[in-house]
């Protein structure tokens, strides 16, 4: 009748068990989402939905409706994008980990038996590893170790991911910016073409000067083309990094680009700020923490061989039960267990080790960023406020000449275009230096892009001064 009640009351064990373990996954979903929104300003959302579930949320369809912003792209991105979704189940993979590593093995039941013709003879035996049972805290401590740089490194990937969202909706912006200034330039081009094209007619034209303006025109078109081919490319990597698919990604981009503004803080702020915010420093030191706790279980189990306790019984043919301890254990005549210390002892310098080289790379980082930051920030206020500018001022002075009757009309249209073509170099550096702030942004949040540390900013626009097209004048 005992026997009965507790295995009815298993079941009903197995699922407090389950909700507990439920509870504490969440509280740790709960953690990383309070340290993704302290780093970046905004929180992921909550794992919805089944898993191959791939709707867009009304939300997200609500901040989608309107000129999306690069703001409301990051909590498109936090709502909706199972990457992320993917990434905060590994909570739950550790989280599972630790519990199983709290828990003594299940102990090992044997049973044997043997006829003979005066009977059956049995022997029954159960068996528990007692290195297990000792190493228990030592374990639990190493999957707690994991459990914490798996917290680090989930938190990583979300950061990460807000980061590429930016960056994506930088460069989908500044290449809707570039289509439209291609477009102005083509359009002037061709009126020059057309004007150059009645000047011929009227015998006040050469054919040298007519065909360079063709040439100008036509160029500009296949510059255009391929400028529309880079924003759909680029419109194509923001639908991935925010999740987007079917009728969601018609949406349209707000812009323009935000100025960027020169970081003042000085380089040993920047570093101390990157090394304190770094999380790749925090994953980094739960392997150590998991691989001290490795070399301690190594350093006893050369000195305790791993053997087995328990009790066993057997029933003779005659009808008899004896029933007694049992113990079994492992000679260290062949191994002692010394390699498998000086592995461990060699795996936990090797991780201090990289602790050491992370932090340098970290500092190295800071600076790098912090540098290429501010020197395009500088470029792209000079091309702002000096160089467009001063183009805008040639085009004013140029046509108060032409209304004089001092040049013709091809001198006011290729005023104008070198004006198009300063504004499109001005928004290249623009995009480039928005790149370059959330690089270091991303880094002062706590992630290493080790990708785009050494790799140049994105190319700004090609400068045409140094290699004027052929224009046809008159």
């Amino acid at each position: 009748m005992r026997r009965r009640r507790l295995a009815a009351l298993l079941p009903f064990a197995a699922l407090a068990d389950c909700a507990h373990l439920d509870d504490e996954i969440a509280a740790d979903e709960s953690a990383v989402r309070a340290s993704v929104e302290g780093r970046v300003g905004v929180a992921p959302a909550a794992r919805r939905g089944e898993p191959g579930d791939a709707a867009i949320s009304d939300e997200a369809r609500a901040l989608l409706a309107g000129g999306l912003t690069e703001e409301e792209a990051v909590r498109v991105a936090l709502l909706d994008h199972r990457g992320l979704s993917a990434a905060l189940e590994e909570l739950g993979v550790a989280r599972a980990d630790l519990a199983r590593a709290a828990r003594p093995p299940n102990p090992l039941f044997t049973a044997n038996a043997k006829f003979f013709d005066g009977g059956a003879e049995v022997e029954l035996g159960l068996a528990q590893s007692f290195l297990e049972l000792l190493f228990m805290p030592l374990r639990r401590r190493i999957a707690g170790a994991e459990r914490a740089g798996v917290e680090a490194a989930v938190t990583r990937a979300i950061v990460h991911h807000v980061f590429d969202v930016r960056r994506a909706f930088a460069v989908v912006v500044a290449a809707e910016e570039q289509v439209a200034s291609l477009r102005r330039e083509a359009d002037a081009a061709d009126s020059s073409r057309e004007l150059m094209r009645r000047l011929h007619d009227a015998g006040n034209a050469t054919d040298p000067e007519l065909t360079a303006a063709e040439i100008e025109a036509a160029e500009l078109r296949v510059e255009l083309s391929s400028a529309e081919v880079a924003s759909l490319e680029a419109r194509e990597r923001v639908n991935v990094v925010l999740g987007l698919w079917g009728d969601a990604v018609a949406w349209s981009a707000s812009g323009p680009l935000p100025e960027p503004a020169a970081p003042d803080a000085q380089i040993d702020q920047v570093e101390s700020r990157a090394l304190a915010a770094s999380l790749d420093l925090g994953l980094q030191r739960a392997r150590i923490e998991a691989a001290a706790e490795r070399a301690g279980v190594r350093d006893w189990q050369t000195l305790l061989s791993p053997g087995e306790v328990g009790a066993a019984a057997k029933r003779e043919s005659g009808g008899d039960w004896g029933v007694g301890p049992a113990v079994s254990l492992a000679l260290p005549l062949f191994d002692g267990g010394e390699p498998a210390v000086v592995k461990a002892e060699a795996r936990l310098r090797q991780e201090l080790a990289r602790e050491a080289e992370l932090a340098v790379e970290v500092r190295s980082a800071a600076r790098l960023l912090r540098e290429r930051a501010r020197s395009l920030a500088e470029s792209a206020r000079f091309a702002r406020t000096t160089s467009v500018p001063l183009h805008a001022r040639l085009v004013r002075e140029t046509v108060q000449n032409y209304n004089a009757m001092q040049i013709g009309a091809f001198a006011v249209l290729a005023a104008r275009r070198e004006e198009l073509r300063a504004q499109r170099e001005a928004a290249a550096l623009a995009r480039d230096a928005r790149l370059a702030e959330i690089d270091l942004d991303e880094l002062l949040a706590g992630s290493l892009d080790r990708d785009r540390l050494f790799k140049a900013a994105t190319p700004t626009a090609e400068r045409t001064m140094h290699a004027p097209r052929a224009t046809g004048g008159h």
